[in-house]
């Protein structure tokens, strides 16, 4: 028999340097304040397992990965997530948030990388056990300010390097998943100050809740 989902299923998305990161800690911050019952989590990532593949994926050193191996590892990933960590706290009616799940595959291995949709779809639906958000936060920036940003922090990972073409294809992705699921997608503008993006999600997801 197909488990139950009881809990509320929160992700959030964007282009890297859109603030997901934080933002996610900030709700998970202020929900945690007021009482509920929460767990905040990642892609790739959050499981042992999870972890040795985020290292492969994001390590400079392998830029001679394809993009069907990318692919691949972001399922496999994704697919130890669901059911070490995302299940059983959606079971136990917890609210997960989670930073990037199956429209990231979407958007960045469909979008940016080139492969056929459906088959992306496929493959991100079967990692996730056919698992869809009750929310998708979109947080919305340009490519210019959001690598004006993560330039200035830090060194670039291996998908981060990617040029900028590739990042404009997975941001312009990103809104045509927002057309296409409208019924779950919210756009929030992340150029914005932290604060103020922060007060636009915690509405969003108090109106859910």
């Amino acid at each position: 028999m197909e488990e139950i989902k009881i809990g509320t299923f929160v992700t959030f998305e964007g282009i890297e340097g859109s603030g997901k990161g934080t933002q996610v800690h900030m709700l998970y911050e202020h929900l945690v304040e007021e009482g509920y019952n929460v767990i905040a989590t990642r892609e790739p990532g959050s499981t042992a397992i999870g972890d040795i593949i985020r290292d492969a994926l994001l390590n400079t050193k392998f830029n001679e990965m394809t993009p069907r191996t990318e692919l691949f590892l972001f399922a496999a990933a994704r697919a130890q997530h669901v059911e070490e960590v995302i299940k059983p706290a959606l079971s136990a009616g917890k609210i997960v948030l989670c930073d990037r799940f199956t429209d990231s595959t979407l958007a960045y291995q469909s979008y940016g990388r080139g492969i056929e949709f459906q088959e992306v779809l496929r493959l991100a639906d079967m990692a996730a056990s056919s698992i869809v958000p009750d929310l998708t936060v979109l947080l919305e920036i340009s490519v210019e300010i959001a690598f004006n940003r993560i330039t200035h922090e830090r060194a670039l990972d291996r998908i981060e390097l990617a040029d900028h073409g590739m990042h404009n294809r997975i941001a312009a992705g990103y809104l045509k998943l927002a057309e296409r699921y409208s019924e779950r997608f919210q756009i929030v503008d992340a150029s914005k100050p932290q604060l103020e993006v922060h007060k636009a999600i915690t509405k969003i997801v108090k109106d859910l809740l």
